[in-house]
């Protein structure tokens, strides 16, 4: 066999030498690190509001990123709608997502609440009707 060839077999490896070589790697502890990092904040958030009422939003629904958004997004139309996702001052939240009301909102306005989606960077004014109470 010429050195070529005994070269070629030697750098060649099977799926199953592969998937050894991943297990024992850094890469590996890294991303196992990387996971219960993360799934041990989820459980933080998930643990309840730290400062105000635990909700969970009802189906999909627009959140404004400010009050004067919401006032004027109110009541919503396809075309506000359009209009203000695509300025990016309306985010569509999923339905069933856990959120904390910020109960010093400074509005006055009771049908207007100010949510905080916990991990996320802002918060989202949506409709009282749009939420509910988490048990």
């Amino acid at each position: 066999m010429d050195q070529r060839a005994q070269f070629l077999l030697q750098k060649t490896q099977t799926p199953d030498m592969a998937l050894r070589r991943f297990r024992s790697s850094k890469l590996m502890k890294k991303l196992l690190f990387a996971v219960a990092f993360a799934s041990c904040t989820h459980a933080a958030y998930a643990a309840g509001c730290p400062e105000g009422t635990e909700v969970r939003v009802k189906g999909d629904i627009p959140g404004a990123i400010s009050y004067d958004i919401f006032s004027a997004l109110h009541p919503v139309t396809a075309v506000k709608l359009a209009r203000f996702s695509a300025a990016q001052q309306v985010k569509l939240l999923p339905d069933n997502t856990p959120a904390c009301v910020v109960a010093d909102d400074g509005v006055k306005d009771p049908s207007a609440v100010l949510l905080k989606i916990p991990g996320g960077p802002m918060n989202y004014w949506v409709t009282d009707a749009q939420i509910r109470r988490a048990n």
